[in-house]
């Protein structure tokens, strides 16, 4: 049989997913039964509703935003628009390759149904999901930044009525990103096993 799947994940952050598959069994001979399939996944990257997802460039140092900004850092430390991003609203490329056969057989050896050998293979592809492994993506430069202050006894930088002090640096800028060619990850699963029918009773 043939499935077409299409799975949102639609709250801020907008995660599909497109899943092809066939599967049929076929019966080789009256002791043998081979189970075959091909499964196709496609797992776009994530988009965020009002364009707020960034993530740093390794290749041009810059910072790359789903709006279209390629952000920079001036000489005074502060972040300015350098250019556009050439990657569009999704920050890495889409996964196109992710072919997944499935292969299982069931031999009767003695052609009755007492000693069964079964055997299978498959790969398995994972999806990343928003909140593991993407949250950086939407909560750092340049939409979020965060400072930190240390009063002392002898200095007093921060208080509750000025908690962001002026002329004072609040430390240096990070940023984090996503390899642009961020594969999906995939394992390969076997199993094999032979089955014997003791009595007929047990």
């Amino acid at each position: 049989f043939f499935l077409f799947f299409l799975s949102p994940q639609t709250l801020l952050h907008f995660l599909y997913n497109l899943l092809l598959k066939c599967f049929f069994t076929m019966v080789v001979s009256r002791s043998l039964t081979l189970n075959l399939g091909l499964r196709w996944e496609l797992n776009l990257p994530i988009l965020e509703r009002v364009d707020k997802n960034a993530s740093f460039d390794v290749a041009t140092g810059y910072i790359i935003t789903s709006d279209g900004r390629a952000i920079n850092v001036d000489a005074a430390g502060n972040l300015v628009t350098a250019g556009r991003s050439p990657m569009g609203r999704r920050l890495y490329h889409t996964d196109k390759n992710n072919f997944a056969p499935r292969i299982g057989f069931a031999w009767r050896v003695l052609g009755d149904n007492r000693t069964v050998v079964r055997g299978g293979y498959g790969i398995f592809y994972n999806r990343i999901v928003s909140a593991n492994g993407l949250s950086t993506m939407y909560r750092g430069l340049p939409f979020r930044r965060s400072e930190a202050f240390t009063n002392s006894r002898a200095l007093t930088v921060a208080t509750w009525e000025v908690p962001f002090p002026a002329g004072i640096s609040g430390g240096g800028l990070a940023s984090q990103g996503m390899n642009g060619d961020f594969p999906d990850a995939y394992i390969q699963q076997w199993s094999f096993g032979v089955q014997r029918e003791l009595t007929r009773k047990l």
